[in-house]
């Protein structure tokens, strides 16, 4: 019985001593693994006791220019760092070893062995080594990275400098041209008088002659071309003058009350004699919702429809043209909607914005007819009037 259970002791304790050399084994392997993986690092890593470095790995060294990392163990860490930021740094070190916050994420100078500096960033933790505290580093050359950034924000305030440089050049240049074109546009309007004074005068004349029971079929034919010229050129004359006046600020807004039932009327009977000229008709579309009376500027409002109609018949060949009044509540009051329909030729969608310039017509050289102001001098004064106007077509 004693020699068996000997052998049961022998036996248990060679299974201990196998057990304790297997887990001997694996925590070396497993010390190695760690070792190897740390001296790997891309970063520095430095344990340090106090302000004295127990372990750095080889990264660690390279950026503090030493050959190798056993030449710090034992080195002051202080003397890693440059002395204008060594203060800030045993401060530090002295608040978490008295368990005090700290930052645990920084920079600061480092200084390497030959007394060149780098910008360090550094990453610090409290740990226990051999029941004892420590301080675990991780640290990273941040310099070039630094010097990145600032390149940027310099750059970036050049061109900031650059843009305010231009932004005012533009601005003077500007107003420069808005001097130029209101002292051009303020000529013009000042010429009202004496533009339309000879040309009413031309026209008077023309008129008296050709009821003149005197005049010859002949001389009649040529009075006819020269009054329907005159006529032309007036009508030129006046929408360049109401585009300069426009453009020198001269135009202002006069809001009063009056009939815009009659108004629409009197519009229609004017355009109806043009359409019934070219076999068309014009249609009169009014929601139960239109207004009757209203405060508005009904001069602009009277030629922005005459110039909207006016085009709707000029280029609509066959059909008609539809003009379609409606009104909806808004803030402060109503606001009309006013629809100019008809089944002329379209407007490519190119050139829809376009239309709205001064001098712009489009289309077909053959059909182009008049200054190509109205439609300029019509959404201005619809703006003025605190509306919007736009067009929806298809050739």
């Amino acid at each position: 019985a004693f020699q068996v259970q000997l052998a049961e002791m022998l036996a248990v304790d060679g299974l201990n001593r196998q057990r304790k050399l297997e887990a001997e084994a694996a925590l070396l392997a497993s010390e190695q693994r760690f070792r190897a993986l740390v001296e790997r690092a891309p970063f520095g890593i430095a344990l340090g006791q106090g302000f004295t470095i127990v372990y750095a790995n080889l990264k660690f060294a390279e950026l503090y220019g030493y050959a190798g990392a056993e030449e710090l163990a034992g080195k002051p860490i202080i003397e890693l760092v440059a002395a204008r930021d060594r203060a800030a740094f045993i401060e530090r070190g002295q608040r978490r070893q008295q368990g005090l916050p700290a930052e645990t994420h920084y920079e600061t100078t480092g200084l390497r062995q030959d007394g060149s500096e780098f910008l360090a960033l550094f990453t610090v933790t409290q740990i226990q080594l051999d029941n004892h505290p420590a301080t675990l580093g991780l640290v990273q050359d941040i310099t070039a990275s630094r010097q990145a950034e600032l390149d940027l924000a310099q750059h970036r305030h050049h061109l900031e400098e650059l843009v305010q440089v231009r932004t005012a050049e533009l601005e003077q240049a500007r107003q420069t041209a808005e001097n130029a074109n209101r002292a051009k546009s303020g000529f013009l309007a000042n010429m009202s008088h004496e533009l339309r004074t000879p040309m009413n005068a031309i026209l008077g004349f023309s008129n008296l002659m050709r009821n003149d029971p005197g005049i010859g079929e002949e001389q009649r034919g040529n009075l006819d071309i020269i009054n329907r010229s005159g006529e032309h050129l007036m009508a030129l004359i006046n929408d360049v003058l109401d585009m300069a006046k426009i453009e020198a600020g001269r135009v202002i807004v006069e809001t009063i009350p009056f009939d815009l039932g009659d108004l629409v009327r009197d519009i229609i009977d004017l355009m109806r004699t043009r359409a019934e000229q070219k076999d068309l008709w014009l249609r009169l579309d009014q929601s139960s919702r239109f207004p009757r009376y209203v405060s508005a500027d009904a001069a602009k409002l009277r030629q922005a429809l005459i110039n909207l109609l006016g085009n709707a018949i000029k280029y609509t060949e066959r059909g008609g043209v539809t003009l379609r009044l409606d009104a909806a509540t808004a803030p402060g009051g109503w606001r009309l909607g006013i629809e100019v329909i008809d089944t002329g030729v379209g407007i490519a969608v190119e050139d829809q914005q376009r239309i709205f310039e001064p001098f712009v017509q489009v289309g077909q050289a053959a059909t182009q007819k008049g200054t190509g102001l109205g439609l300029s001098i019509t959404r201005q004064y619809v703006e003025l009037m605190g509306g919007m106007i736009r067009v929806e077509s298809a050739p």
